[in-house]
């Protein structure tokens, strides 16, 4: 379905959170394992929501994914948020952890829709937040990190 592979291209946009704890600034290196440790696990929860949908079909069924990566997402961002990225990343980092956090919020409306099988408001859905705020603070923090040579996809 079109939304799925939306979310999983947001999703491989947002591959940078990382687990591990606040304290002194970390090296380019450090910052980019620990972004990419939690896209691993965001990518993890969005297989899991696709294999909801495609192996059963069941919209209904696969809303009940939503929550499970609502808090893969929120707990990505927590983990992201207590990093202390290097400085010359800063503001990207803020962005980033912003971005998912708003995606995870975001995600309401999808599982509405998805539970009432609501194919107009999926599509809907698909549409509007493709274009929300969000979305476009993980594309920006993605280009930014990216324009310094950071690799966290």
């Amino acid at each position: 379905m079109k939304h799925l592979a939306l979310l999983a291209f947001l999703l491989a946009l947002a591959a940078g959170c990382g687990g591990g704890g606040g304290g002194s600034e970390l090296s380019k290196s450090e910052y980019q394992k620990e972004v990419q440790a939690v896209g691993k696990t965001l990518s993890t929860s969005i297989d899991d929501l696709g294999s909801a949908v495609s192996g059963s079909g069941d919209l209904e069924e696969a809303a009940g994914q939503i929550d499970a990566l609502q808090e893969a997402l929120k707990g990505a961002a927590d983990d992201l948020a207590e990093l202390e990225p290097p400085s010359d990343v800063e503001s990207a980092h803020d962005k980033l952890v912003e971005g998912i956090r708003g995606f995870a919020d975001g995600l309401d409306d999808l599982e509405s829709a998805m539970a009432d099988g609501d194919v107009d408001e999926i599509q809907k859905f698909q549409t509007d937040f493709a274009s929300s705020d969000a979305v476009q603070k993980i594309s920006d923090a993605t280009e930014e990190l990216g324009e310094k040579g950071y690799k966290i996809g």
